[in-house]
């Protein structure tokens, strides 16, 4: 499992993203988001929503992660957000389900 930030050479050196990622996604690299990835494949896509009160790291799941899975990205993403945001006390993890943006349709 690994985070990787919003302009990652594994995204931009690959014409090809459905290597990486669900080819049938459109808009999944949108400015603004970084991806997650499990085994080395596209499984969400996050973004940090820092403030001196809360913060809140987003996930954005493309399908169903598997409980474990879910839960080493929940660890992992409270992590980054103490490395984001080290003077917040209240950190969250959320999921959603991620929707295509309605520009890429």
């Amino acid at each position: 499992m690994r985070f990787l930030p919003e302009y990652d050479n594994v995204l931009l050196g690959h014409d090809d993203r459905s290597r990486i990622g669900p080819p049938e996604l459109k808009g999944w690299t949108e400015v603004g988001w970084g991806s997650v990835l499990i085994d080395g494949f596209g499984a969400a896509r996050w973004r940090a929503d820092l403030g001196p009160d809360r913060s809140t790291l987003w996930v954005e799941q493309f399908g169903k992660i598997p409980r474990a899975d879910r839960a080493e990205v929940a660890e992992e993403g409270d992590r980054l957000l103490g490395f984001l945001a080290p003077e917040t006390d209240r950190r969250d993890v959320r999921f959603r389900t991620f929707r295509t943006p309605a520009a890429s349709r």
